[in-house]
């Protein structure tokens, strides 16, 4: 993985994005769940990122130490959530650093403006996410 910043919702920001996956997940070794499902849908991105009226996103499914990623969006997951792109970009630049009570309390009341649309149960994700939200801010421009 390299120092690189990459356009925010770009194939290269997903790249990288499924790189820091990759690599979080195999670090948490047996603390890793044994299966997990987690999703983006970015609604209204930049017409260069993705025809008019189309989304863009992923799904990553790890399962039994192995990272299986698609381009495609899917609500049939563990954890989803979709947002207009502005509303993701804008959480994603922004300094992260720790995990604090303010910045899970930020999307849960992007959540509860209908900012952001949610499903599954956030609270349980794997501790090993958190690194790699910390991690692809890094690499988003």
């Amino acid at each position: 993985m390299t120092n690189d910043a990459f356009e925010f919702g770009s194939k290269d920001w997903f790249r990288a994005l499924e790189s820091i996956m990759r690599e979080e997940y195999a670090a948490a070794g047996p603390d890793a769940p044994r299966r997990f499902v987690t999703s983006e849908r970015l609604t209204d991105p930049p017409a260069h990122l993705a025809p008019a009226g189309e989304s863009i996103g992923f799904t990553a499914r790890f399962e039994d130490g192995a990272l299986y990623w698609t381009d495609e969006p899917s609500e049939d997951v563990d954890v989803y959530l979709e947002a207009t792109y502005d509303v993701l970009y804008r959480r994603m630049t922004r300094s992260f650093g720790e995990v604090t009570p303010e910045r899970t309390e930020s999307m849960q009341s992007l959540i509860d403006a209908g900012k952001v649309k949610a499903s599954g149960d956030r609270a349980n994700r794997p501790a090993f996410m958190h690194g790699v939200h910390e991690r692809a801010e890094a690499v988003t421009s």
